[in-house]
């Protein structure tokens, strides 16, 4: 009995002097608990205003690859954009910078449209639309969509036909299936044959194969239509064992009018 006392007023004791031990640490994790809930606050809010401003031109690229005809009239509303936004070296945001990436294309394309195009302000909105790709492609490298556009962008400033090709590669090798992309890529593909860049080619037939094969009818029937007459001729080598006889049909259509 006299040990259990003992070992009881040895407890009591060591509780008492520990105390204020136990009053200053609980203090210290109030005060690390609340920095952690300041911390997470100003986070959120980053986040929330970083949303806010990047939604415009995410929202913007989705509805011009969406309807493009209704941005026929928008090169200054684009270059307006894009000069607000400025450069974004230290900064990366995927769907930010390739939806970026995608209009500084759109208003490159706009401005070369009509006849009478300012070569000269053509070709510096086409090098500002090249930073902007190569600046998403560092952010994101395994993006084939922008891999893309790097490949129509440094075709049309005459960049030599390997780099060309290697972007087209490796728009194919990251996003082989995607039909948007896959479309836009044949289209493109398509119009480089006969013009000297070797290995656009078996770009050119892999995507016919797979487009042909798991493709929607409707995207087999618009790229064969808006084919050139060499990309055409060429869709007429690309094999077609075990694929349906509609969709053969198409290739074989649009083969047989570019040989007209």
């Amino acid at each position: 009995m006299r040990a259990i006392i003992n070992s009881a007023t040895t407890t009591k004791l060591t509780l008492g002097t520990t105390a204020p031990e136990r009053r200053a640490a609980i203090a210290v994790l109030r005060a690390v608990f609340a920095l952690l809930a300041l911390g997470l606050a100003v986070l959120c809010a980053v986040c929330f205003a970083q949303a806010r401003r990047e939604a415009p031109a995410i929202e913007a690229a989705r509805d011009l690859m969406a309807r493009p005809r209704l941005w026929r009239n928008s090169a200054d509303l684009l270059d307006g954009y894009l000069a607000s936004v400025g450069s974004r070296d230290d900064a990366c945001g995927i769907r930010f910078d390739r939806s970026l990436a995608i209009l500084a294309l759109a208003r490159a394309d706009l401005l070369a449209a009509p006849a009478h195009a300012d070569r000269a302000k053509v070709r510096t909105a086409q090098e500002a639309a090249l930073e902007r790709v190569r600046h998403a492609l560092r952010c994101a490298p395994q993006d084939g969509a922008t891999w893309l556009y790097a490949a129509m962008l440094q075709a049309a400033l005459g960049d030599v036909p390997p780099a060309v090709v290697r972007s087209l590669e490796l728009s194919a090798r990251f996003t082989p299936y995607d039909a948007n992309v896959l479309t836009q890529r044949i289209r493109f593909a398509g119009s480089l044959q006969g013009r000297g860049f070797p290995g656009a080619e078996a770009v050119f037939r892999r995507d016919i194969l797979v487009l042909t094969k798991w493709g929607s009818l409707a995207d087999l029937e618009a790229v064969a239509k808006a084919m050139p007459p060499a990309a055409a001729a060429l869709m007429r080598t690309v094999p077609m064992a075990g694929i349906d006889s509609g969709r053969r049909k198409i290739v074989r259509d649009a083969a047989r009018t570019s040989a007209e």
